[in-house]
């Protein structure tokens, strides 16, 4: 881990601590978002954030939590998350979920467990959850990098060339870019 990311940690402990002081007076644990790109090293920062602070680090678990909801596969729900496209979402959410689904079902049930979530406390990687609890006392982190330093991050720990990991994280920013927009109707 870099001497970055590490004064990102610390600077995000101390002011989690300094903004949250009400909330731990009531028993709350804190709650922080961590938006990130891919590469950005930003999962690495939100395990170390969790650990220093005491708390949960969730990103699978809200899948988990849906899918479990929704009694269905959680692999299967995994693959639809980012990549549905908005003419075929009727179809693929009723062969996955067995009913007819909408769009707006699995947007109920992201939101219901990121909000159940934010009643335990920890902080929440991604599936737009600095969207889902704005205007509540959370400290929302966006955790960027430059392309080049991001693939180079990338290339290192999935032992490919820069190229190859250059084009994963344009990917996954156009999936990530596409999933808030259709979900939230936001942007990253």
């Amino acid at each position: 881990m870099t001497a970055d990311v590490q004064g990102v940690i610390r600077a995000i402990a101390r002011a989690s601590k300094a903004s949250d002081k009400p909330q731990a007076e009531q028993g709350r644990k804190p709650v922080i978002t961590i938006s990130r790109d891919r590469g950005s090293g930003g999962d690495e920062v939100a395990r170390e954030l969790g650990a220093r602070l005491g708390l949960e680090c969730y990103y699978r678990q809200v899948l988990d939590g849906i899918a479990k909801n929704a009694k269905v596969n959680k692999s299967l729900l995994e693959s639809l998350h980012e990549n549905v496209n908005r003419a075929s979402d009727p179809w693929l959410y009723s062969v996955i979920f067995g009913k007819n689904v909408t769009r707006d079902d699995y947007l109920y049930r992201l939101v219901t467990t990121v909000r159940g979530l934010y009643q335990m406390g920890g902080v929440i990687q991604g599936r737009g959850g600095h969207i889902i609890l704005a205007g509540r006392k959370v400290l929302r982190v966006r955790i960027v990098g430059s392309p080049e330093a991001c693939a180079k991050r990338l290339a290192l720990n999935e032992q490919i060339d820069i190229e190859a990991a250059a084009k994963k994280i344009e990917k996954t920013r156009r999936k990530r870019e596409k999933f808030i927009r259709q979900m939230f109707h936001s942007r990253l």
